[in-house]
């Protein structure tokens, strides 16, 4: 029995607060519920359909293929796959992205293989049009 009662104890001693939920944390879980809820998630064909216009435009840049691919997973997620051929690697596109402000941030899994890919799940039309606007600037620049 006092074994249990030193593990009550501890509790008040600081262990687990790190972890502990806050009413600022419910309340912007049950937000994100609603909002779930109330609007459902984007459909894969309403991705696709958001993708097209956006690997067109990457189609139209220089040393760029694009693409429509769906998740590994299989899951009903879209996204848009760019190979990167010529003077500059993935790897090189990546970071000249990330570099400029607002820094723009890829899934680079397939960076090694010249792969880039894009998730448009939290990006709306305006911000793909930046990210396109973008990679022209990178893939003008001479240097490598």
């Amino acid at each position: 029995k006092k074994e249990y009662i030193d593990w009550v104890r501890l509790q008040g001693k600081g262990i687990g607060r790190a972890m502990k939920i806050g009413k600022d944390n419910i309340l912007g879980f049950t937000q994100a519920v609603e909002e779930y809820l109330a609007h459902g998630s984007e459909s894969g064909a309403s991705m696709q359909e958001r993708l097209k216009p956006f690997v067109e435009a990457i189609n139209n840049l220089s040393d760029l293929t694009a693409k429509i691919i769906q998740d590994g997973a299989g899951r009903d997620i879209y996204r848009a796959s760019v190979k990167v051929d010529g003077r500059k690697t993935a790897k090189e596109v990546i970071q000249a992205l990330r570099a400029e402000s607002p820094a723009i941030y890829t899934r680079e899994y397939q960076a090694n293989n010249g792969i880039i890919e894009f998730d448009i799940r939290s990006v709306n039309q305006e911000e793909m049009n930046k990210i396109v606007q973008r990679l022209q600037e990178i893939m003008d620049t001479k240097e490598k």
